[in-house]
């Protein structure tokens, strides 16, 4: 396990010779845009995903004198957007844990911006042998280096429920990756159910519990948006349309 290592490597990244104590019972999470839901959802996951395994109330505080980070500000410079994440968004970012600070500071250029520093701020904290959590600053100024950096998905062959694809996502934010290309449908199955042609789905899923709804879509696309995931379903055609067989129209 590694101590405060970022993943994926930064552009530019400076770590200090200090780490900090940090109180997961106390620690403060803020942002420059109350109200603005990516953000506010970003930040009730990282209380949770920056200290794995922790139970609230129980806390170990390191005996001695150490420097503490009581928080954690978060802003965007481009405020908070009502759009979907999309193909060359900028999603550079700046964090400062410095010594003698008491907080950090994560900016991005962009919301998007903003969930990447969020990501790499939860790796620089670890967890030591004695159960303790600590901070390793650094200051980081970081953007991608392909504006395209996804994972491919085929349910069409092999099934995959709801639950399962959206861990997929989780993942993929957790390595900053940003496109969930969905190969949802093909010769050996069409789970969509479309409402226009409701045949498609009833002729050609394997079962009729192996299917995705428009309303599961929807929460799909919903459900990555927030973690700065486009989503780029696949309807193969005019070839690859076996799961068609039974249908007519």
């Amino acid at each position: 396990m590694t101590q405060g290592e970022i993943w994926p490597l930064p552009w530019t990244v400076k770590y200090y010779n200090e780490t900090f104590s940090i109180n997961p019972d106390t620690f403060v999470w803020n942002s420059w845009h109350s109200g603005c839901e990516i953000i506010d959802k970003a930040l009730q996951r990282y209380k949770k995903l920056a200290f794995p395994g922790h139970t609230p109330g129980k806390a170990v505080i390191p005996s001695g004198h150490f420097a503490t980070i009581a928080s954690v500000t978060v802003s965007s410079q481009a405020g908070c957007p009502s759009h979907y994440p999309h193909f060359g968004m900028n999603e550079s970012y700046k964090i400062e844990a410095t010594p003698g600070s008491s907080q950090v500071l994560i900016l991005g250029s962009t919301i998007w911006g903003a969930l990447r520093g969020l990501e790499s701020f939860s790796q620089l904290i670890y967890k030591d042998k004695k159960g303790s959590w600590w901070l390793r600053a650094a200051s980081i100024n970081d953007h991608p280096r392909f504006p395209h950096r996804g994972v491919m998905i085929d349910t069409a062959r092999h099934f995959l429920s709801v639950n399962i694809l959206k861990r997929q996502i989780d993942l993929m934010a957790q390595n900053k990756m940003n496109v969930f290309h969905w190969h949802i449908v093909d010769s050996e199955s069409f789970p969509y159910t479309s409402t226009k042609y409701p045949e498609l789905s009833e002729k050609g899923a394997y079962t009729p519990k192996h299917v995705y709804t428009v309303d599961q879509m929807k929460d799909i696309i919903e459900f990555a948006k927030l973690r700065g995931i486009r989503v780029i379903p696949e309807f193969d055609t005019p070839g690859h349309t076996g799961a068609w067989s039974g249908f007519k129209g």
